[in-house]
């Protein structure tokens, strides 16, 4: 990996790696650069947000957990 998150490149690798279009793909994140990564890749992003100890942005999420 050449360019850390929030650039794309590890999903989009992840996604080639597993022979799988990118938008067939959910990502998990927990951190604010982690969403943009996935979501500028073109995945579904899933966010876990622990109220207790995130206090990251993860409103561009596609849904947020608890």
């Amino acid at each position: 990996i050449k360019n850390s998150k929030p650039h794309p490149e590890i999903y989009i690798i992840a996604a080639r790696e597993l022979n799988v279009n990118p938008k067939d793909c959910i990502a998990i994140e927990d951190a604010t650069n982690g969403v943009k990564s996935a979501k500028d890749a073109g995945m579904k992003v899933l966010a876990f947000k622990d109220p207790a100890h995130n206090t990251q942005d993860l409103s561009a999420a596609d849904l947020i957990i608890k």
